[in-house]
């Protein structure tokens, strides 16, 4: 698998091929390559999004172009969240098409997790889960305990993709880089606390050496 086409539409995968009249011609690395889309892949791509400016930053979890994320209830719907809102209001689980979504957070950075099609049914079955959980017995938010991260890293937790388990986006992002994620879109690029030893913590350095 060397493509993956995200959109607002279901992932779909390609592979490098022979030249053919079915094959997609594109650019890799300054190389002309000819892709053809796999049907029937046996795995799925799951990206981890990550906002780490301002003071509080995001985190999303997206496939199948959609990205879900956790709010606050923004009680006076200004879109801007109070200080008092990022306490005791109800949890709020948000649902965006892909390019919504980087609409709003143009600065997030994205890692992508290829996962076997099992994790992707189990993640998909966790969203369902969690939404319709907060439907029946709503929650609160806090910023310390139950905020868009912590819910990232439970259905991630859940899924059996990976088992982070941090509360704050800028440590998620931090966690990312030194995961075994096998690709990334980085926008931002702060290297404090980076593992140099993880493979794409040594490349963020390297780039910048």
């Amino acid at each position: 698998m060397v493509g993956v086409n995200l959109n607002d539409n279901e992932d779909r995968y390609f592979n490098v091929v022979s030249k053919d009249s079915y094959s997609h011609t594109t650019e890799i690395n300054g190389k002309t390559e000819y892709l053809q889309e796999d049907k029937n892949p046996n795995y799925s791509i799951v990206s981890v999004y990550t906002e780490i400016e301002g003071a509080v930053g995001h985190s999303g979890l997206g496939y199948d172009g959609k990205v879900f994320s956790f709010y606050p209830t923004d009680e006076n719907n200004s879109r801007q969240f109070e200080m008092t809102e990022w306490w005791f209001t109800p949890l709020v689980m948000d649902t965006k098409s892909t390019s919504k979504f980087s609409d709003k957070y143009p600065n997030s950075n994205v890692f992508f997790f290829k996962t076997t099609n099992e994790q992707k049914e189990n993640l998909v079955s966790a969203v369902n889960d969690r939404a319709n959980e907060l439907k029946k017995n709503p929650e609160n938010y806090s910023l310390q305990s139950n905020n868009c991260t912590t819910n990232v890293c439970s259905l991630l937790q859940k899924s059996g993709i990976s088992s982070v388990d941090v509360a704050r986006p800028g440590r998620l992002d931090t966690k990312m880089k030194e995961s075994n994620a096998i690709g990334s879109f980085i926008r931002q690029r702060p290297l404090i606390n980076i593992n140099r030893s993880a493979p794409l913590g040594r490349k963020l350095y390297d780039e910048n050496e």
